[in-house]
């Protein structure tokens, strides 16, 4: 028995179906469904069972028994695993897009950590199509997203703009200035930055599904290095790239547009002491920071 089984049955208690559980702790539905079954296996039991015409899970007799058990399991891990260091006065958790998370909040973290030792930091990062679900359901305290949510719990502001750069492997055959028309689109890496950058990029680019589509900035940078391969880079990330001797940037003959990036966090927190702080932080360094 293990702590994950053990979370894997109280996601699904609380939610009833095995989806919505699976999304909550960000794992796939046979993973969830395989902890479960693991989890019976050894309690030698049925924890849930399926009504007739019914979606939703119901638990047994024999689950309904194990549920304070195993509420009472994780809080004595989480006592204990606060045991192993420094009880911190106040927690800050942050969520931002790979290529934001990487490439501009780093110094951000460091800074903010140096200037509020008393804050426990947590950081993470997610892919477009989960970043909606972790702020809903206040899974992170700041969302730095290209996406803007907002509800009656939810707050979103924009935070900066960015530019983004047309650059290639540095021994392409490309002249340093070029017309939109002379970009091969078989050498493109694709990468969706928002909607408004999309919906460009279809009005220029004939191909529907690129030849390469990449989802995070190493992978990217990768494929840049080789031969005549070119993309469309975010600022944030290019200023990194263009560091690397085996990168440069060219000119196009034609306007890209800018990426908007929101900061969204629940309504309550939205001025508290942690949140205000990290912002002045991110502040101080977009204030340092050429595009």
């Amino acid at each position: 028995m293990t702590n994950l089984e053990i979370e894997a049955f109280l996601a699904i208690y609380k939610s009833k179906k095995i989806s919505a559980a699976a999304e909550e702790l960000f794992i796939s539905q046979s993973s969830l469904s395989a902890r479960l079954q693991t989890l019976e296996k050894e309690l030698d039991c049925t924890l849930f069972i399926r009504g007739k015409g019914s979606r939703t899970l119901e638990p047994t007799e024999a689950g309904e028994r194990f549920r304070p058990l195993a509420e009472d399991y994780m809080n004595i891990i989480r006592q204990m695993k606060d045991l192993k260091g420094k009880r911190y006065e106040q927690r800050l958790r942050v969520t931002a897009i790979n290529s934001i998370g990487t490439y501009l909040l780093m110094p951000v973290y460091e800074r903010f950590m140096r200037n509020h030792p008393e804050v426990f930091l947590r950081v993470s990062e997610y892919n477009n199509d989960r970043s909606k679900p972790v702020i809903q359901k206040g899974q992170t305290d700041l969302l730095f997203s290209p996406n803007r949510f907002e509800s009656d719990e939810v707050e979103s502001f924009p935070i900066f703009t960015e530019p983004i750069l047309l650059i290639c492997s540095a021994d392409s055959v490309y002249p340093e200035s070029i017309s939109i028309s002379e970009l091969p689109e078989e050498n493109e890496i694709y990468i969706n930055w928002d909607d408004g950058y999309d919906a460009w990029h279809r009005t220029y680019f004939k191909s529907t599904f690129p030849r390469l589509d990449v989802d995070n900035m190493e992978q990217l940078r990768y494929f840049l290095r080789q031969k005549n391969r070119w993309a469309f880079v975010s600022g944030s990330g290019a200023r990194t790239f263009l560091r690397d001797p085996m990168i440069r940037q060219l000119q196009l003959d034609t306007m890209i547009p800018s990426r908007i990036i929101y900061c969204a966090c629940a309504t309550k927190k939205r001025h508290s002491p942690e949140i205000e702080a990290f912002l002045e932080c991110l502040q101080e360094e977009l204030r340092e920071v050429k595009f």
